[in-house]
């Protein structure tokens, strides 16, 4: 009986091991997202286009602990068409990179609890022409900012290489943001404005936004 005992305690202690998150395993994850929208009115048409690519890589440098990187990519088109004529048109590219650190706390039956700390940098570029204007005008506009996030997750471990997560991405973030217009009309002098602001959010506040996302697990 003692002999008994004692397998299925090693069976449950291997278990719990494995479950951790060990150190050396490297964690992929990410997203990519396209939109393509068309509204249509007796006198206009209004199209869109949106790309968002969103990879992330992670290392656990202990177990339970994972230091990684997030990138972000996106890219986006918007044509107002006047009696088939193009009227409006917005393009626009933004760029962010953060690094994260992520501890899990493992609850039990393949569930984890995680928080996850994460300071990034982020720029972006919007041009907006206005061709049948009189005169033409046309507006760009640079932005560049940082942030510092702080959010809490739940994950769960299919096997032993992926995890689906959901996590509150906006519980409390800081960011600070610069922006720099210039406008220009046909035959005139350009205008330029810079603007500058900081501010502070929580979901708390009641602007509550789950995310869904999948990990691959390699090693550890």
């Amino acid at each position: 009986m003692k002999r008994i005992y004692s397998v299925f305690a090693c069976i449950v202690i291997s278990s719990v091991v494995q479950a951790q998150v060990g150190k050396g395993a490297i964690i992929i994850g990410g997203n990519i997202a396209y939109q393509d929208q068309r509204s249509d009115n007796p006198s206009a048409t209004y199209l869109t286009h949106d790309l968002n690519i969103n990879p992330s890589i992670g290392k656990a440098i202990r177990t339970n602990l994972v230091l990684g990187i997030d990138l972000s990519y996106s890219h986006s088109i918007s044509d107002y068409m006047n009696a088939g004529e193009p009227n409006d048109t917005q393009a626009g590219n933004s760029f962010y990179g953060g690094v994260f650190l992520r501890r899990y706390k493992l609850l039990g039956n393949g569930f984890y609890l995680f928080g996850q700390a994460e300071a990034g940098i982020n720029y972006g570029h919007t041009s907006t022409d206005y061709p049948l204007n009189v005169p033409p005008s046309s507006d760009k506009t640079n932005s560049y900012g940082i942030q510092l996030l702080l959010y809490p997750g739940i994950a769960y471990a299919i096997n032993q290489h992926w995890q689906i997560e959901t996590g509150l991405p906006n519980f409390f973030a800081v960011h600070y943001n610069h922006s720099s217009e210039t406008a220009v009309v046909t035959g005139q002098s350009s205008q330029e404005s810079k603007s500058h602001s900081l501010y502070i959010s929580s979901s708390l506040g009641g602007t509550n936004a789950f995310t869904v996302g999948v990990r691959y697990f390699i090693g550890g």
